[in-house]
């Protein structure tokens, strides 16, 4: 994965979060929550970046915006437990992702950051869990990257066979 270093724009961010928002949650009670830094403020999409594993650094420092998504713990009108809220955020960053996709932008979730620290840098509440940071933006070159993420990201990506995930009762 590679991104060009460019900024796109706020118009189409925000079709793409909608898109998001438009997933089906338990009891309709979309959990999801989106912290989005982009190109317009460097200093913040650096403070994100920071956090980041070294290996994400190098590539997610091109892209256009990085989203980092939460869910709320607890359902609102209860204040119980909400046990489908990560299943409701991976519906929403899946539309992200597909709008995205369909906009002529790429996207890649990663899991490699600093979860403590991003929470402390942008003020997250202890409500939310945070779910991953989904890096947006312009298809990029690859050069430029280590051979080793080059390599990957030229790779056929493997899946397991169905006989390993799926049970007929």
């Amino acid at each position: 994965m590679s991104f060009a270093p460019e900024a796109i724009d706020k118009k189409q961010i925000e079709e793409i979060l909608t898109a998001a928002t438009l997933a089906p949650s338990a009891f309709n009670e979309q959990p999801w929550r989106f912290y989005v830094a982009t190109r317009d403020n460097m200093d913040m999409f650096n403070l994100v970046v920071s956090t980041m594993t070294q290996s994400n650094q190098l590539w997610a420092q091109n892209a256009s915006a990085l989203i980092i998504t939460a869910a709320e713990s607890k359902v609102s009108r209860t204040g119980a437990d909400n046990y489908h809220s990560l299943h409701d955020l991976g519906m929403a960053t899946a539309n992200l992702m597909a709008q995205t996709q369909a906009s002529g932008l790429v996207s890649h979730p990663m899991s490699g950051f600093d979860y403590d620290a991003i929470r402390a840098k942008l003020n997250i509440p202890q409500s939310q869990i945070i779910g991953a940071i989904v890096a947006i933006g312009k298809a990029g070159s690859l050069e430029g990257l280590p051979e080793r993420m080059k390599e990957r990201a030229l790779s056929a990506r493997n899946r397991k066979p169905l006989n390993e995930v799926v049970s007929f009762l």
